[in-house]
């Protein structure tokens, strides 16, 4: 049967989605200014475009939230967990970089290392005695788990060469890009891998729907901020066209798989 979130699991979901609403927009908006207001100084403006746009993802967890069901919050989850671990093995991996004489740095250090943590406990405490409530409606289209894996797979190989190689897939990346944010980069695809992932179990929009948006949501903005900086697109440009195609295929078919269920 669903079950309710309990107050440690709001307060959890609550942080995720504070960052969309904080971070978000700051780093979207700001791209040239991360030197005064972020955790180190990112040099090239489309990596803070792309970090903001992907924390609008949180937005998701507001929604779960306010829906009250885990059934709607888990398939977030292990997004949630993969891209805070990752998140702390790159700040490890970098410390030199980040500016530690910026109360921001600490703040960044301090939510990868929390995070882990408590999206496990989430995980355990509402996973018992949890099974998926059956729903006879809104039934997702045929081809959504066939989809959804293979994009899972498409972003598996590009997140796990940016994150675990990144000085050999940097190169062939759509912009510039350090170590450290090559790493960063790798680990949001490898988050995706585990939304993707869990949305191809999903049967019916009841369950998938706050993934789906998050998706959206997320997909346009990456889009969108690519055509807006397009000149700063400065890798080769296969890698840009394939960049923009596989940003545009899983919004699109997130939205069609929104507007299709029945």
């Amino acid at each position: 049967m669903d079950k309710p979130l309990t107050l440690f699991s709001r307060l959890v979901l609550i942080g995720a989605g504070g960052l969309a609403i904080l971070a978000g927009p700051v780093l979207y908006f700001f791209p040239y200014n991360t030197e005064t207001y972020f955790a180190w100084t990112i040099a090239h403006p489309l990596t803070p475009v792309y970090m903001g746009a992907s924390y609008f993802a949180g937005i998701g967890n507001l929604i779960a939230i306010k829906e009250n069901r885990w059934s709607l919050a888990r398939v977030q989850m292990p997004a949630i967990l993969t891209f805070a671990t990752t998140m702390l093995i790159a700040t490890l991996l970098h410390i030199p970089i980040f500016n530690w004489s910026h109360p921001i740095a600490w703040a960044w250090l301090a939510v990868y290392v929390l995070s882990p943590i408590g999206a496990t406990i989430v995980m355990i405490q509402q996973e018992r005695g949890f099974t998926v409530p059956e729903f006879d409606s809104q039934k997702l289209p045929a081809s959504f788990s066939t989809v959804m894996r293979v994009l899972a797979i498409l972003n598996l190989v590009i997140g796990f060469g940016l994150f675990f190689l990144p000085s050999i897939f940097s190169a062939y990346w759509a912009w510039s890009l350090t170590l450290l944010t090559s790493r960063v980069i790798g680990g949001w695809y490898l988050s995706s891998v585990a939304l993707q992932w869990f949305l191809s179990q999903q049967r019916t929009l009841h369950t998938a729907r706050v993934g789906l948006i998050a998706n959206v949501l997320v997909t346009s903005l990456l889009v969108l901020g690519a055509f807006l900086h397009f000149d700063n697109l400065d890798g080769p440009s296969i890698s840009v066209w394939g960049y923009l195609t596989l940003n545009a295929i899983l919004g699109g078919f997130s939205l069609y798989s929104l507007l299709k269920s029945k």
